[in-house]
C-alpha cells in the first residue's frame, strides 16, 4: 500500500493516537488508520486495537477491519469506509427521534456483541460512531478485558465518564451511549466541565468538589431528559441508560437490546 500520506489518501480526522486517511486501493475505498509518531504508545495501541476487531469478528455495527500492516516504520490498521463518516464530520444539525433509535438499536447490539465476550469498548462518544447505512462502532483503541464485571481504567473521555456505581463496570459503555444520544438531540454535554479537571490533584477536596458538581449536572440531566420533546418511550430508554444504579446490578448492553426489542421492534 502507498503512503497514506502521499496524494494517494486524504486526511480525515485525528485521534488521540491516529491518523485516519480516506485511502483508494485496488479492492476499493478504505479508511486507513495510522499510529502517531508522536504519541509514545501509539503502535501498542493500534495493535492491541487490531487483535480485538479482529478477535470479536464481522459483526454488522461494528467497523470490519481487512488488513494490519506497517509502512514507514508505522503501524497501519485498513478499514472499511463509510460514506457518511464520524457524526461531527458530516451532521450541522441535531438527529431526530427516528436517528436516535436505529443508532441506539445498532450500537448496542454491537456493545451486547462485545460485552458477551468480555471486552469493554471505553471510549463511547459520538465521534466514535460511524454513520452509513447502519450505525458502526469505531475506535477500539480504548478497550478493555473485563475479569468479572470489572476492570481497570482504561482511556474514558472525561466528558462520558462514569463517576457513580461501579465505575469500571461494562455499564459504563451503555452510561456513555446514553449521553452520546442526548447530545446527538440535544446538542448539550452534561458533563462537560470533567474535561478540564485537574486529575492530578488527588486532594479529598478536589474530589469531593468535583463529585459535587456531577451530581448536580446528574440531576439536570434527568430532568432534561423527561422534559425533553420527544416520546416517551424514548424518554424511559435514555433514562434506563443513564441510570448509573444499573452498574451496581451487573446489567449490560443486552438489557438494552432486549429493551429494544420490546418497546422498538424492528419493522
Amino acid at each position: 500500500m502507498r503512503n497514506p500520506q502521499s496524494n494517494a489518501g486524504r486526511h480525515i480526522v485525528q485521534s488521540g493516537m491516529s491518523d485516519i486517511y480516506k485511502v483508494h486501493t485496488r479492492d476499493g475505498t478504505r479508511a486507513v488508520k495510522v499510529a502517531r509518531a508522536d504519541v509514545p504508545f501509539g503502535q501498542d495501541s493500534l495493535l492491541a486495537e487490531a487483535t480485538v476487531l479482529f478477535t470479536l469478528g464481522p459483526h454488522p455495527n461494528i467497523v470490519k477491519p481487512y488488513k494490519l500492516g506497517k509502512i514507514d516504520g508505522r503501524i497501519y490498521l485498513e478499514l472499511e469506509y463509510l460514506e457518511r463518516g464520524l457524526f461531527y464530520e458530516n451532521f450541522e444539525y441535531l438527529i431526530i427521534e427516528e436517528e436516535a433509535i436505529n443508532i441506539v438499536r445498532g450500537i448496542s447490539n454491537a456493545l451486547a456483541h462485545m460485552h458477551a465476550r468480555g471486552y469493554r469498548h471505553g471510549d463511547i462518544k459520538p465521534d466514535n460512531i460511524w454513520l452509513g447505512e447502519a450505525p458502526k462502532l469505531f475506535d477500539f483503541g480504548s478497550v478493555a478485558k473485563i475479569e468479572g464485571q470489572e476492570s481497570n481504567y482504561s482511556c474514558f473521555t472525561p466528558a462520558y465518564l462514569l463517576m457513580r456505581g461501579e465505575i469500571f463496570s461494562l455499564w459504563a459503555d451503555v452510561f456513555a451511549l446514553g449521553l452520546s444520544i442526548h447530545e446527538m438531540l440535544t446538542g448539550e454535554v452534561p458533563f462537560e466541565f470533567m474535561q478540564e479537571f485537574n486529575w492530578r490533584n488527588k486532594s479529598p477536596a478536589n474530589y469531593q468538589a468535583m463529585m459535587k458538581k456531577w451530581d448536580k449536572n446528574y440531576a439536570a440531566l434527568k430532568d432534561q431528559i423527561w422534559y425533553g420533546d420527544y416520546s416517551m418511550k424514548l424518554k424511559a430508554l435514555l433514562s434506563t441508560m443513564t441510570n448509573y444504579r444499573n452498574s451496581l446490578a451487573a446489567h449490560d448492553a443486552g438489557l438494552i437490546v432486549k429493551f429494544m426489542d420490546r418497546h422498538f421492534p424492528e419493522k
